[in-house]
């Protein structure tokens, strides 16, 4: 009985010094909203950054969004890759609320995860609540991620989704919409 009790106290004192376990990430993702609470109509951004500011050769976004509520207006890459892949339109799956954008470095150019990846507007269209979130599971690579030049993943954890209020319009704003997209029309 008293070695088993020694077991115990050596044990539980062992538990103690290491603490609880954290994943800890190299790298990931941080998602900026421009506003929180918006109007049907109206447009707003999502602001994409990089945090770590490990060496990286590529990093690939799986982006979702409610397809319901939000529409993608326009995808602003910045200068943090020479290299964004895909392009234009292709990025953007609307029906099923996905947007996909990688970015990578030249052959041995190293990238460093800090900084602005991309921002995206969008537009609400439908009332109610809608989450933008980046899609991430550790080990799949179909998925997003933040590689490093030895092609490991940096990321380990999910970073929080934005999450967005959409207000329907006032009577006086849908009156003033209708005759601006009357006139527009001609």
């Amino acid at each position: 009985m008293k070695i088993f009790s020694s077991h115990i106290v050596f044990v539980s004192f062992f538990l103690l010094l290491l603490g609880p376990i954290v994943s800890v990430s190299a790298a990931e993702f941080i998602l900026q909203a421009s506003e929180t609470s918006v109007v049907v109509g109206k447009t707003f951004t999502v602001t994409v950054n990089l945090t770590g500011g490990e060496p990286t050769l590529g990093t690939d976004m799986v982006l979702s969004f409610d397809p319901d509520r939000l529409i993608v207006k326009i995808i602003q890459t910045s200068p943090l890759y020479p290299t964004y892949n895909p392009v234009g339109e292709k990025r953007i799956d609307q029906e099923n609320g996905v947007v996909t954008l990688s970015g990578s470095g030249g052959i041995g150019q190293e990238v460093s995860a800090e900084g602005e990846f991309a921002t995206i507007m969008f537009k609400a269209i439908k009332p109610g609540q809608a989450t933008i979130g980046v899609d991430y599971t550790p080990g799949e690579t179909n998925k997003s991620g933040i590689i490093d030049p030895k092609g490991a993943e940096l990321m380990s954890v999910a970073p929080s989704p934005v999450t967005l209020v959409i207000k329907d319009q006032s009577p006086l704003q849908k009156f003033f919409a209708f005759f601006t997209a009357l006139f527009q029309k001609k």
